[in-house]
């Protein structure tokens, strides 16, 4: 088994948590690195057998995971399994995966795992509808899914353009419409964390959780638990998101609304009150995420339709 990690300035405790338990299986690893401070790169530098790579700057996920998918490759492998670099899998992680993926169908281009943010009272999971051990999903996050090389290759490799955000949406989407099928192993978790986030005052999450449990509606229940935390707003994440968001329902027009799902809406003007408002009510710098939210949306408007199509 060979697996890949993007490496951008991590908490480094948990990605050591996540290597340790690789490292007992033996597996390869293949670093990316789009960023990494002097403790860091010690630490990628001491682990036996792994490979990193590195362009000596940030080039964003997709180019980062299109990097790792042809060292894999060149490699002779079949399979790769991605990580954030604040993933940490479960006891049995690898052992299903890889016992799974030797008896897959040829029309399986990826599995994935249930994927839990411990951290959240209500976290987004809580809206999936699992059924049985396994099922057949649209969608999957890169990190912790198995993904099959020839699939990777087929439907052409991540969007380079996105650099970060949706990256995986696009990828999942442009996967089923052209045949394949994502397996998502319900009994088997990673432990994922999203978003930079803290926990206000203990009083304030009890508060919040109450409500949460009171709610009918699961998805808006998932969106109002978001208040029971500080959440560090990225200028530049808010720009990415807002603009990939409209470049991505315009390449891929013709197979319906892509990206609305992660924000808990179905489309735009959903998209515009789950993540837009909350951005800049909640974002630290105001003025920056507002004038970032603008620049994204407009970015997105100007970039000529046929240009998206021959990107698709």
């Amino acid at each position: 088994m060979l697996c890949g990690i993007v490496i951008f300035n991590p908490e480094l405790n948990r990605l050591k948590a996540n290597i340790k338990k690789l490292q007992k299986e033996n597996v390869k690893i293949v670093f990316f690195v789009n960023g990494c401070d002097s403790e860091c790169d010690r630490y990628i530098n001491t682990i036996k057998n792994a490979v990193v790579l590195t362009q000596g700057k940030n080039v964003g996920i997709a180019t980062a995971l299109n990097e790792i998918f042809e060292c894999a490759q060149k490699m002779g492998e079949e399979w790769v399994l991605t990580f954030d670099q604040d993933s940490i899998i479960s006891d049995e992680f690898l052992l299903q995966m890889t016992k799974r993926a030797e008896n897959a169908d040829e029309s399986i281009a990826c599995i994935c795992p249930k994927v839990i943010d411990k951290r959240r009272i209500f976290p987004a999971n809580k809206i999936v509808n699992y059924e049985g051990d396994e099922q057949y999903v649209q969608m999957c996050i890169t990190s912790g899914s198995y993904t099959r090389i020839s699939a990777w290759m087929q439907v052409g490799k991540f969007d380079d353009y996105l650099f970060i955000d949706l990256v995986d949406n696009d990828f999942c989407k442009r996967l089923i419409q052209s045949g394949w099928k994502i397996l998502r192993l319900n009994c088997v978790e990673l432990n994922q964390e999203f978003g930079n986030i803290e926990p206000r005052s203990k009083e304030t999450v009890e508060r919040i959780k109450s409500l949460c449990d009171i709610v009918q509606n699961k998805k808006l229940a998932v969106n109002i638990s978001k208040l029971a935390y500080k959440k560090k707003v990225s200028p530049l994440r808010v720009y990415y998101t807002n603009r990939n968001i409209i470049y991505l329902n315009k390449k891929l027009k013709k197979y319906g609304g892509i990206g609305y799902e992660s924000y808990s809406s179905k489309s735009y003007a959903g998209f515009i009150a789950s993540f837009i408002l909350p951005s800049i009510l909640r974002a630290q710098d105001k003025r920056a995420v507002l004038k970032s939210t603008i620049t994204g949306i407009r970015d997105g408007i100007k970039l000529n339709p046929e240009e998206w199509i021959k990107r698709g």
